[in-house]
């Protein structure tokens, strides 16, 4: 499907919508780690209707004991007893403990993986923007490949979600994720994956208020 140039700008500004509004959310750039622990622990950090992030009782030791060997965990820890300091709501025992540890110098914070750091952030946001609009569009994500770099001699497929959002990131400030680049993204299954766990984590920070016997 070929969309004409109004579709094509209105699809270009929902992907803008999308990627600003992740690039908003600083749990993102702390990592796939924290974000991870989030949805494992099940922690809202979203902070709506002024409410603080509960814990269930029967995970606070083990998020506090991974706190103390995982560099997103401990962050995660650290700021569930910020948030619930600033809402006057007391913290359980082992949040105290890690939380007096840390004062104490008595522990430093993990240490950073070793090796190349991933755009894990910057992916997370440029996948969502596709998944956003290819739920809006009906159209694919990436061309067909063609066996040609002569731009004259390729066949008009249509639209491709990639290269909308392509246009977008680049009017957020991230040159370097071009068509090929998103269409290249979103044909890693791995990565698919990531930005489906992280969507089921907005999902449940949305809707799941079933957390009657958290603290």
């Amino acid at each position: 499907m070929k969309l004409s140039s109004t579709e094509r700008e209105q699809a270009i500004q929902l992907a803008y919508d999308e990627i600003r509004r992740l690039q908003q959310d600083s749990h993102l750039s702390y990592g796939q780690n924290y974000v991870n622990a989030m949805n494992e622990f099940g922690i809202d950090l979203s902070g709506k209707d002024g409410s603080y992030p509960k814990l269930n009782p029967e995970s606070i030791g083990e998020l506090c004991a991974r706190a103390r060997r995982e560099r997103g965990v401990y962050r995660l820890a650290l700021e569930v007893a910020r948030l619930r300091h600033e809402a006057n709501v007391d913290w359980p025992t082992q949040l105290k403990d890690l939380v007096y540890e840390v004062l104490s110098v008595e522990i430093e914070p993990p240490a950073k993986p070793v090796g190349r750091p991933e755009k894990w952030d910057r992916d997370i946001i440029v996948l969502m923007a596709m998944r956003a609009v290819l739920r809006a569009y009906e159209i694919k994500p990436t061309r067909s490949a063609v066996p040609t770099e002569d731009l004259s001699k390729r066949r008009d497929t249509g639209t491709a979600a990639c290269e909308i959002v392509a246009e977008a990131a680049l009017r957020c400030n991230m040159p370097e994720m071009n068509s090929l680049a998103v269409g290249k993204l979103w044909s890693n299954k791995k990565k698919r994956r990531q930005m489906a766990d992280y969507f089921g984590l907005e999902v449940v920070a949305a809707f799941d208020d079933d957390e009657t016997d958290w603290l």
